[in-house]
């Protein structure tokens, strides 16, 4: 589902309105088109995706199954 999508059905769900700059502002330059994307338009899990990617690895981490964490050590 697109994140537009997700943000009106967001809207009558809470009976709230979206802020105006999550729906025209934010673009993501997607390299397999080769093109800027309003992010309003890209699906929940292609949004996700794309930010795991840009995420500095300093706050990245992994949980296992049994609950521990593994912190990314950078030096």
């Amino acid at each position: 589902m697109k994140i537009n999508k997700l943000l009106k059905l967001q809207e009558v769900i809470e009976e709230t309105k979206t802020p105006y700059d999550l729906h025209e502002i934010y673009q993501y330059f997607s390299k397999s088109q080769r093109e800027w994307i309003d992010v309003g338009d890209m699906e929940l899990t292609h949004f996700i995706r794309a930010v795991f990617r840009y995420m500095p690895e300093d706050i990245m981490y992994a949980r296992y199954e049994d609950d521990n964490v593994l912190e990314v050590d950078n030096d």
